[in-house]
């Protein structure tokens, strides 16, 4: 995905911390409480297992073979435009399976200050894990299966902006104490929903499987990380953002 096809930062921001404002400032992370959380995040299964398969396709060069009878084969999507097609569809469902969760954060939630942070979460993991594929896309430079000019292959940002949301979905039913078989539904179906946007790319020529692999593990990564980070601290620097006149304000406050 060219970044051109990805919303301006700060137009993203806008439309997800607007809302928030009136729930005040978010707390800065110390740096033990960064650290722990990029440990939790590297130590999930959902990072390192996707991360560890994409090593061993790349490796082994069996990413190649796998492609090419994707391709050909279309096995799910029956076609590479259909393929295409799909992953943009289920990326678009991943973001309102992320939705569906934070309003039942909402709902459930006797802090509505805690569920707009946690709604600013959501669509930031999204952000970050985007932005995060398209640098490394610029490090690494690889060609995708079908050739595209100015559009390297590793890692797919479909796949990590549509974990990104599927690690949200998770974690915000979590930190609302959801835990039901609505909860289990909308989380299983986002789960289906992030494999097959990864999938329709590999079928669609767009990304070899070790491309949708580090992009799952970046998406997984990213949510965990923030989730961690920023929503689980009390007391520190906080970031405080007011909008004022025809702009925003952005200062740092202290609790003492």
């Amino acid at each position: 995905m060219a970044p051109s096809s990805i919303p301006p930062f700060c137009t993203w921001v806008s439309l997800c911390l607007l809302p928030s404002c009136a729930a005040g400032a978010f707390a800065w992370p110390s740096a033990d409480e960064f650290q722990n959380a990029a440990r939790e995040a590297v130590e999930s299964p959902r990072t390192w297992g996707p991360a560890l398969g994409a090593g061993v396709l790349w490796a082994t060069n069996a990413d190649r073979g796998i492609s090419d009878w994707a391709k050909q084969a279309s096995p799910v999507f029956k076609s590479e435009e259909n393929a295409e097609m799909w992953s943009d569809s289920l990326r678009f469902a991943g973001n309102r399976l992320m939705n569906v969760a934070q309003i039942s954060h909402f709902v459930t939630s006797d802090s509505w200050d805690r569920s707009w942070k946690q709604a600013f979460i959501g669509y930031g993991s999204a952000i970050v894990a985007t932005e995060a594929g398209w640098a490394l896309k610029k490090i690494t430079n690889r060609d995708r299966p079908e050739p595209t000019e100015n559009s390297p292959s590793f890692p797919s940002q479909h796949a990590a902006r549509c974990f990104a949301y599927n690690g949200q979905t998770r974690l915000a039913f979590e930190d609302a104490g959801i835990d039901s078989f609505f909860s289990d539904g909308v989380i299983f179906t986002g789960d289906l929903v992030a494999w097959g946007t990864s999938w329709a790319r590999v079928e669609s020529g767009a990304h070899f499987p070790s491309d949708v692999l580090a992009g799952a593990a970046l998406g997984n990564f990213t949510a965990i990380f923030l989730q961690r980070a920023f929503l689980s601290v009390d007391g520190h620097p906080s970031l405080v953002i007011q909008p004022g006149g025809s702009g925003m304000f952005v200062g740092a406050s202290w609790n003492f």
